[in-house]
């Protein structure tokens, strides 16, 4: 599943142990994530601007907090999960049982309504 990342930066990034280098600005489609993409990622250094097959949750009740992924699982290192558009930390904001192949909201100071959406990024097709 190709996912379109572009560097945020206004300086070349290189990202270690990837092979991937970008000038300012460019963007780049990648097959799968690696633990190095993953944490530019979560540090607004590259920014998913899209991708071939969208994975969305949305939540049907008003304090939701557990959603049965319709695919599996492949980690916090493959995948980026955001509400709404914001990008969530992994085992702050949610956590996902592997045994159970569910996503569990973890943040108590922000209450799911419906219509909020989870947006699964990256991860095996």
């Amino acid at each position: 599943m190709p996912v379109i990342v572009r560097n945020t930066l206004a300086t070349v990034l290189d990202i270690p142990g990837a092979g991937l280098l970008f000038t300012p600005g460019e963007e780049k489609s990648l097959d799968a994530f690696t633990p190095e993409v993953s944490a530019a990622i979560r540090s607004s250094h590259l920014e998913v601007i899209a991708q071939q097959t969208s994975r969305l949750i949305v939540v049907e009740n008003d304090g939701d907090s557990t959603f049965e992924l319709p695919f599996s699982w492949s980690g916090p290192d493959d995948m980026q999960v955001s509400l709404n558009g914001l990008l969530l930390s992994f085992d702050e904001d949610y956590t996902v049982d592997a045994l159970t192949n569910r996503l569990l909201w973890l943040d108590e100071e922000i209450s799911l309504s419906v219509g909020d959406s989870f947006q699964m990024i990256g991860g095996t097709p």
